[in-house]
């Protein structure tokens, strides 16, 4: 909502779950390909599951910089869901770092700004803390304000005594 209405971004949402419901404030729902090849900034706050961890490893793995030829500079990628939806070598590999894997002609992202990691904290001697491309936020990016647990607690309570529906339960089989 703020990146639409904010900002006056055009938002595109990758959906695992090949969720294409309209939804206010999207324009589009597309696929790993499409978000990758067709967004300037990509926010990652995909939970951590078995479908999403290392989803990035395969597509930076497969060296797919064909799609930023046609670019004026690569995507930024925002890092502010769960750390492990890449791990640190493929991150790097796909900023274009010298020790690349893949031999890329052009990085995947121009940046990172990263908020989670696989292991957390970032280890001192990880790489990512001297890239100059890459900037490490100190594990902010959702706050919880104690007022704000308290009244969803106690919101949360209520409805459960009432035998209503709670907000905000965690789907066992979803992983989240």
């Amino acid at each position: 909502r703020t990146a639409k209405l904010g900002f006056g971004m055009n938002v595109c949402v990758y959906s695992g779950r090949g969720n294409s419901r309209s939804k206010p404030h999207v324009d589009s729902f597309l696929d790993l390909e499409g978000i990758m090849s067709h967004c300037d900034y990509i926010v990652n706050t995909l939970p951590s599951t078995p479908s999403t961890v290392g989803l990035l490893n395969d597509y930076i793995k497969r060296g797919h910089d064909v799609n930023n030829k046609k670019r004026k500079r690569p995507p930024v990628f925002i890092n502010v869901g769960r750390g492990d939806v890449i791990d640190e070598i493929c991150l790097l590999d796909a900023l274009g770092d010298q020790t690349t894997l893949n031999g890329l002609t052009q990085p995947i992202f121009s940046a990172a700004v990263l908020d989670v990691f696989p292991e957390e904290p970032l280890p001192k001697t990880s790489l990512l803390w001297s890239h100059p491309r890459v900037f490490v936020t100190p594990h902010v990016s959702a706050p919880s304000l104690r007022e704000d647990v308290a009244k969803n607690f106690v919101g949360n309570l209520v409805k459960f005594f009432n035998g209503e529906e709670m907000s905000f339960v965690v789907d066992w089989k979803k992983g989240y």
